[in-house]
């Protein structure tokens, strides 16, 4: 218990930094190749909810579901880590606890909610959500508590920091490994009724890549191959679970190629074409589970690849400054920041306290705090903020935004709110020639 806060800090600022080395460590057995269509049969579906919506001013879907990890994530992380080390241990009795993001990270909505988010808006998959009808899509988790049957459980499972391989404790396993894809799939079954044309929007890889890249570089390599065959063998569990039980629509969008990132953009071409074959390895790999998924579900299923074709990062950076140069947010295409990110540094404050982010690891509840809580007397304050720093100052967050716009990316990794939006509305347009 008096570690606590530790594990709540960590977890948030492991994802936003992406500085968790994720390692392979299988935990229970993985589906018989030789049988696809049982997968996911297993799962207990007598209490699902069924929140479904008339098609007709749905752009033709029943429901809308989205799995994934930060990239689609809108209050998911912040809720799951709530859920599962407040309210599910019963100490929402004697802590009072709120975990923020903010800084370059999160919105407020009409309605003057902050929202957490690791992007200064909504994220694709939300703006997709919202443009067919689905408005402002609550999050999700296996320890998320049913408050109102009527309105049913939330419908988006993304979880910044989840990965399709289970990861080891050290590495944060304690945190994330029961957010995995796979475990996101089957919370969606067991608490969601499916019902006749729902859609899941289906997004993951970009935190596997990172963990291979990082084992690649420690020169170990049978790390990185075991990773892989786990990671794949685990995504092809979560898209027939999926599949297996009633979704019709299902649009699984893949991991970018890497090398052109603020995380690896100033890396040699040496690196870099490591990085480049490392990310087609996986690419292949993902794409003979597409095949497979294909010979079975070819109606019900489309792959979008970020990493080559189309829709891939180089074509969409590219296009985004072609976007906000037409648009008039930036004069020349000389002030757009393609493969740089907009964050100076992270700051992590406890009741308003600051706390240096290389003694994360070791925050503990002070004596006082521990006294309270197993004294049950009154409530104890614990409000996390992490916080991050932009390279540009600004005084509100319309002006924010505006600076934000000439960027592709918030930080290292995520995108800035009006390249979601971009990216949204050429995806919707995929979504809707495919399934509509």
């Amino acid at each position: 218990m008096k570690r606590l806060l530790s594990i709540l800090a960590t977890s948030v600022f492991s994802v936003a930094t992406v500085s968790s080395t994720v390692s392979c460590m299988p935990q229970k057995p993985i589906e018989d190749k030789k049988s696809p269509l049982n997968i996911g049969l297993d799962i207990d579906k007598t209490k699902a909810i069924d929140t479904s919506v008339d098609p007709l001013t749905h752009k033709g879907f029943t429901n809308f579901f989205i799995i994934g990890d930060s990239l689609s994530d809108v209050d998911g992380l912040t809720s799951y880590v709530k859920d599962k080390f407040i309210v599910k241990t019963g100490l929402e009795k004697y802590v009072n606890f709120n975990l923020s993001i903010e800084g370059s990270y999160g919105y407020v909505d009409d309605q003057n909610v902050h929202h957490n988010a690791f992007s200064n808006g909504p994220t694709t998959a939300y703006n997709i959500a919202n443009n067919f009808g689905f408005k402002d899509l609550k999050p999700s988790n296996k320890y998320s508590v049913l408050k109102d049957e009527k309105q049913g459980y939330g419908k988006n499972y993304s979880i910044g920091g989840a990965t399709a391989a289970k990861i080891a404790p050290q590495a944060g396993g304690i945190i994330l490994n029961d957010v995995s894809i796979e475990e996101q799939a089957r919370t969606l079954v067991t608490q969601q009724k499916i019902s006749s044309n729902d859609f899941v929007l289906f997004e993951i890889g970009g935190n596997d890549l990172f963990s291979m890249i990082s084992s690649q570089k420690a020169g170990d390599n049978k790390k990185v191959i075991d990773y892989m065959n786990e990671s794949i063998t685990r995504l092809r569990n979560a898209l027939f679970t999926l599949l297996n039980n009633g979704i019709k629509n299902l649009f699984f969008l893949g991991p970018p190629i890497m090398d052109n990132i603020p995380s690896y953009a100033n890396k040699t071409d040496e690196e870099k074409k490591e990085i480049i074959d490392l990310g087609k390895e996986y690419e292949l790999k993902m794409q003979q589970v597409v095949k497979e998924v294909n010979s079975y579900y070819s109606s019900n299923f489309k792959f979008s690849s970020l990493y080559e074709g189309e829709n891939s990062l180089t074509v969409l950076q590219k296009g985004y400054g072609e976007h906000i140069l037409s648009n008039g947010l930036i004069q020349n295409i000389d002030e757009y920041k393609n493969n740089q990110s907009f964050t100076k540094n992270l700051k992590i404050k406890l009741n308003d306290k600051e706390i240096n982010t290389s003694q994360v690891k070791n925050l503990k509840f002070d004596e006082n705090i521990y006294k309270k809580l197993t004294m049950k007397s009154d409530k104890v304050e614990a409000n996390v903020v992490v916080e991050l720093i932009g390279k540009e100052s600004y005084s509100n967050l319309k002006e924010r935004d505006q600076l934000m716009s000439k960027y592709f990316f918030t930080d290292i990794v995520h995108p800035t709110k009006v390249v979601h939006e971009y990216v949204a509305e050429i995806l919707q347009e995929k979504i809707l020639k495919e399934f509509g």
